[in-house]
């Protein structure tokens, strides 16, 4: 059989998953055979196909955890609005020692055609919030202002934060951009991921048949979430959903990936007492020239 080329990303880190389940179970080196998602059109498919050292069919999915619904998106929008995370009060020292709050999905709703404009408004608001009534430091962060920037469908708030805050130069005047916490950010990412198993299992383990089923969550939300947090919704969410052999969750958001099994053949991890394991370096290179 021709070897697969020209792999897509997650195709790849559905392939390192694969080969370094391989290697774990002693049944390496992991062959990878197809990419269904490539040649079935007409029904869903999963991202890899292959066999173990013991002919082993082995069935791999990749999918991108979320905390909310168009996160994302959200985020790619945030980047390209703030570069440096939030809006940049030139003069104003403290301005890290602030986080402007935007409800989850609201800067993903901003039209490409909006986005420079509905930054300079945010901007100003909050040069505004800081010169009329900043907060003084506080040990419980405090709101200072709560209000809608002009040409903005959507109200912010601006909240200083406990304590005192040592910042590196180019974030010392940057207010930070996080979702707002009332929006139940728990709740929802409960919700996101239930729907995303109930999407990515069945298929998985139809595909995977006699064989064995992986399921790669690649995880790059560590800002609002946490390895321990995602193996606690996932226990809270998996009721009546059949989960396949391996359930592996990726890091990937700084440096070489790490990769920890949360679930593996009918068990749960205990997050605390486990460490995330390493990929060949030949693989991280590979993943590391693409582009996400």
């Amino acid at each position: 059989m021709e070897p697969l080329t020209n792999l897509k990303r997650d195709q790849l880190l559905a392939l390192m998953v694969a080969e370094h389940d391989a290697i774990h179970r002693g049944v390496g080196p992991f062959e990878p055979e197809l990419c269904p998602d490539e040649v079935q059109r007409n029904r869903p498919a999963v991202d890899l196909v292959g066999r173990d050292q013991a002919g082993t069919v082995v069935a791999v999915e990749h999918t991108i955890v979320e905390s909310y619904d168009h996160q994302i998106m959200d985020i790619r929008v945030a980047k390209e609005m703030f570069p440096f995370g939030g809006p940049e009060i030139d003069g104003y020292v403290d301005a890290g020692s602030f986080r402007l709050f935007i409800p989850a999905g609201e800067l993903a709703s901003i039209e490409q055609s909006e986005r420079a404009r509905a930054a300079e408004s945010i901007e100003a608001w909050v040069r505004d919030a800081l010169d009329e009534s900043p907060c003084p430091a506080s040990n419980s962060p405090q709101e200072c202002r709560r209000g809608t920037p002009t040409g903005v469908s959507f109200e912010v708030s601006l909240i200083r934060m406990a304590g005192h805050f040592q910042f590196h130069e180019l974030t010392a005047q940057v207010v930070m951009i996080e979702p707002r916490p009332s929006d139940g950010i728990d709740r929802r990412r409960e919700e996101r991921i239930s729907r995303s198993l109930r999407n990515k299992c069945p298929k998985l383990l139809k595909e995977a048949g006699d064989g064995r089923s992986i399921l790669v969550l690649e995880d790059r939300d560590l800002r609002y979430s946490s390895p321990a947090s995602l193996v606690s919704c996932l226990r809270t969410v998996c009721a009546g959903i059949d989960l396949p052999d391996l359930v592996a969750l990726l890091d990937v958001t700084a440096g070489n990936p790490l990769v920890w099994r949360i679930f593996d053949d009918g068990n749960w991890a205990e997050i605390s007492s486990i460490c995330p394991q390493t990929f060949p370096g030949h693989r991280c290179g590979e993943l590391n020239r693409m582009k996400r």
